[in-house]
């Protein structure tokens, strides 16, 4: 689906207009002259640039599905570099979900950012109730909030991090100006620990939020998690150990970072069945982790995974067959479109 500027230019500040204006150009400029595998590079390098000289923190609201509204931060890298390069933001994902989703979905968004995939999901789901969306940083639950609020409560906020246990406390580092980033500072991390802001958050586990929301749980039809937390899925997987095999579907992001694909080798290992899955949703089955590593060749990105468990009703929505999946190497574990935009 697209997305659509619904600010009036006019209301804004002259250097936020400026901001903007500038912002619209490079865009313009980098798609003309550049190869597009480095579009986001350069629009990148031109946000970094404009927040340098504009140092504002205006905000504009967008349109989204139809009927909802975001609110972005015109400093924001990943979404304005999105919606000014009319990049799809993971059109795989939103393929699936809409043939999965149903109004008794209950919808847990483990690491929901600013709210996109939650805001996607309440456009199925009218009982806010049934979606909850997880998010640890302070900045980013703010606007994650503040989406909430600007679409009548939509769906629920939670302010942690998925972690294997909760009630504890953990530092958590991230860039301000990188919003899809924001980690746990673990010793198995993924990601440079020496960069960023740091702050302290507190943990739930998956489990916490299924029991805590017993009633919708059990006339979930069907019960989804869309998990991308940042280097901690695994641990995140260990804090839904009572109610993991409870889902029907999981969406979890495998990051090209770790080449022994531990997250995919996790869910084979548990029997789940595992699935890439193209923009159209069109769905491969991948039944061991060399299928896994085989997908994940830019170590700068991460790859989003569907994973079912054995008999799950997902399996006979989309007329799946179930097989046994191939486990590999035991011990691996341990080893829509943003267009619209008018200047």
């Amino acid at each position: 689906m697209g997305i659509e500027r619904i600010a009036d230019r006019n209301q804004l500040k002259a250097s936020s207009r400026c901001h903007l204006s500038l912002l619209l150009a490079a865009a313009f400029v980098i798609k003309t002259v550049s190869r597009q595998h480095t579009w986001r590079f350069w629009m990148n390098r031109a946000l970094t640039a404009s927040n340098l000289i504009f140092r504002n923190h205006a905000r504009l609201m967008f349109r989204v599905f139809g009927s909802r509204i975001m609110e972005v931060a015109l400093d924001d890298h990943y979404w304005m570099s999105s919606i000014l390069l009319g990049h799809e933001n993971e059109p795989e994902i939103q393929a699936i979900l809409s043939r999965v989703l149903s109004p008794d979905t209950f919808f847990i968004d483990a690491g929901a950012n600013i709210g996109w995939w939650s805001l996607f999901a309440s456009t199925i789901i009218p009982d806010p109730a049934r979606i909850v969306a997880v998010e640890p940083a302070a900045s980013t639950f703010r606007d994650l909030s503040a989406n909430a609020w600007h679409n009548d409560m939509c769906f629920s906020c939670v302010r942690a991090a998925v972690w294997d246990r909760g009630g504890e406390t953990l530092p958590l580092r991230f860039a301000e100006s990188t919003r899809q980033s924001a980690h746990i500072v673990w010793q198995g991390t993924l990601w440079n620990l020496s960069e960023g802001q740091e702050e302290m958050v507190p943990t739930v586990c998956i489990d916490e939020i299924i029991d805590a929301n017993h009633e919708w749980v059990r006339r979930a039809s069907p019960l989804v998690l869309k998990l991308d937390v940042e280097g901690s899925e695994l641990q995140a997987l260990d804090g839904a150990r009572k109610h993991l095999s409870d889902f029907d579907l999981i969406i979890y992001e495998d990051h090209g970072k770790d080449p022994a694909a531990r997250v995919t080798a996790e869910m084979l290992s548990r029997g789940f069945a595992v699935f890439s899955g193209d923009r159209h949703g069109l769905l491969s089955p991948v039944k061991s982790v060399a299928d896994a590593q085989s997908i994940k060749r830019n170590p700068g990105a991460g790859y989003n995974f569907f994973a079912v468990p054995p008999g799950s009703r997902f399996l006979a929505m989309l007329g799946i067959a179930p097989s046994r999946p191939t486990v590999e190497a035991a011990d691996n574990r341990h080893a829509g479109p943003l267009t619209g935009i008018e200047p």
